[in-house]
């Protein structure tokens, strides 16, 4: 009988690798370079990334027209680790630059576009803030913004945004019901208060959202000469 086992013949190392990742954890000096030093670069990998290295490059060197990409795949098939090895390049990471594969070193006229005219890399992850993608994509920026050293911005003008609503609901009743029907966080008056005292922000973007842009939607189709015989504002 072979007593041969499966250490004698695969190395195993002594720490278990991160298996999985989340967007925008890999946040620190030692997370990235243990990315980068785990992550596998296949064939098909290899491929992509050089491929969307040059897409987007080429896409910031002539004025960013706008790039999409959707990535597509199973859970734990590598999406975020992808994604975050690409998020590194696209910043010019210095570990991810370094790491050891010739597609890596072939991109080299693509980085220097990249320090030219930099991109700035937001990861999201939608789990974050499920029930706003608004105010999911303001926190991250700030939270980026916070990584890079940079000044945080601040929700434009939330503290107006509420003293406007508040002004028209004393009189016009509609816009309170237009905040509750259509707010998935806001339903009741306990529920605004509360959210005006925690996290003023937040209710501003649901004000803007829900009602100011209800409300422009009506008064654009009030003023459309096609709609003008209707008098009364459906809002």
């Amino acid at each position: 009988m072979n007593d041969l086992k499966i250490k004698d013949v695969i190395e195993i190392p002594a720490v278990k690798p991160n298996l999985v990742v989340k967007v925008g954890e890999i946040n620190s000096e030692q997370k990235r370079q243990t990315h980068v030093r785990d992550y596998v670069i296949t064939d098909s990998i290899a491929k992509e990334l050089e491929s969307l290295v040059k897409s987007i490059a080429d896409s910031a060197q002539s004025g960013f027209e706008g790039l999409g990409i959707w990535v597509d795949g199973s859970f734990g098939s590598g999406k975020s680790h992808f994604s975050t090895f690409l998020g590194m390049l696209l910043t010019n990471d210095q570990a991810a630059w370094e790491k050891d594969h010739f597609v890596i070193q072939g991109l080299a006229d693509y980085r220097a576009i990249l320090e030219k005219y930099p991109v700035f890399v937001l990861p999201v992850n939608a789990l974050d803030v499920p029930d706003s993608l608004k105010r999911n994509i303001f926190t991250a920026v700030n939270k980026q913004l916070e990584l890079l050293g940079h000044e945080t911005v601040e929700l434009s003008s939330a503290k107006q945004i509420i003293q406007t609503f508040e002004e028209n609901a004393e009189s016009e009743k509609a816009f309170w019901n237009l905040l509750f029907n259509r707010s998935l966080t806001v339903a009741s008056k306990e529920e605004y208060n509360e959210a005006k005292e925690n996290d003023p922000d937040s209710l501003a973007l649901e004000i803007r959202e829900h009602v100011f842009r209800g409300v422009q939607r009506a008064m654009d189709l009030y003023e459309d000469p096609e709609n003008r015989e209707e008098k009364s504002l459906n809002i």
